[in-house]
This record gives structure tokens, C-alpha cells and sequence, in this order.
């Protein structure tokens, strides 16, 4: 009730054929935080939305920005979220429901990322999807990636660390990534 947009999932065959940039136009971002213009050029590219089932194969608008990191170049796009789905760089689409059934995965009963994957993997296979599983490293990236721009009311505070604690430790398993200059959960 306190989300300020209500989450909405499409169904994967219900997704546009095209997801249009100006469809969003406050939220078309690109990687180094420039916000999309209308002036601009834009261009549509095939992309994949990664569901439960299978991959989906789509269009996605896009304007080159003017930032360049190491030689390469990046593009803004749309925000997906109206759809149920996380756009991670305009190629790579996955829906939320995947990461969510995850989360849900892990709660119940502790289970390893790699192992839910693989699951979802197998059941890419018997829906004879296009494309198969993201790589389990790719996977991974995208889950945390994924987890770190939800929001979510839980706080964490030790009593001798303060609140947002570096480490939290959570039933005896653990689940750490390796990332810099961020927080890590163990």
C-alpha cells in the first residue's frame, strides 16, 4: 500500500512487440545516470526478456548517450517496471516474477542461487525456449542487482555496529557476492 506505483505483471505474451523509450520518459536512464531527451535520435534493437518459462524475443528503443566508459559506448532506455520487468542494459531483460520466485525460493526453504538457476534452466528446456539460461555468473549479477534497487522496509542494526551494518548474517546461510565499495551481505 505504501508503493507509490503499483506493481503490475504482463504476461510474456501480452508484452508489446516494441518497448517504446518515450513510454517512460522521466525514467529512461542510461548506466551513468544521463536522462533521455526526446531531441535525441532513437534507434530500436532486438532484445531478450528472460521469464520462467523462456526467453521472449522483442524491440527495445534506445538513444546513444554521450558518455563513454573504456572505449565503449552506452544507451538509455526505457524503464520496464510497469511492465513486471527489469531492463539491466537494454539487451538483457528479465521479469520480476523470475527474481521474485527466487526470493520466495530462498524464504521457504534456504535454497542456493545456483541451484534455482539450474531449476529454471531445465525449465527453459522443456519449454523449448529460443534461447537458453543465462550464465550462472550473468544470473547472479542481475539477481543482486536487481535486489539492490528494491525497497524494502527491513532494517538492520547491531547493537555495537550501529544501523546498516557492513555484515548481517541471516539464519546460518549465506548468500555474499563480491562487490566494490558496497556492503555485502554474509
Amino acid at each position: 500500500s505504501t508503493d507509490e506505483t503499483p506493481h503490475h505483471h504482463t504476461p510474456p505474451h501480452l508484452l508489446p512487440p516494441r518497448f517504446l523509450l518515450h513510454d517512460a520518459p522521466d525514467s529512461a536512464r542510461c548506466p551513468c545516470g544521463a536522462i533521455g531527451g526526446f531531441q535525441r535520435r532513437t534507434a530500436a534493437r532486438p532484445c531478450r526478456v528472460y521469464t520462467r518459462t523462456g526467453v521472449v524475443l522483442r524491440e527495445i528503443e534506445v538513444q546513444e548517450c554521450s558518455c563513454r566508459s573504456h572505449g565503449d559506448t552506452f544507451t538509455i532506455g526505457p524503464d520496464l517496471g510497469r511492465y513486471g520487468l527489469f531492463n539491466w542494459n537494454n539487451e538483457i531483460i528479465v521479469e520480476h516474477a523470475l527474481f521474485n520466485d527466487y526470493s520466495s525460493a530462498f524464504l521457504l526453504s534456504p535454497t542456493p542461487l545456483a541451484a534455482f538457476r539450474r531449476n529454471a534452466a531445465h525449465r527453459y528446456l522443456e519449454s523449448s525456449s529460443p534461447h537458453s539460461m543465462l550464465p550462472k555468473s550473468t544470473f547472479n549479477r542481475l539477481f543482486y542487482a536487481f535486489v539492490g534497487v528494491q525497497f524494502t522496509e527491513v532494517a538492520f542494526a547491531c547493537p555495537e555496529c550501529g544501523s546498516d551494518p557492513e555484515h548481517v548474517i541471516c539464519d546460518g546461510v549465506h548468500s555474499a557476492f563480491a562487490q566494490r565499495d558496497r556492503k555485502s551481505v554474509v
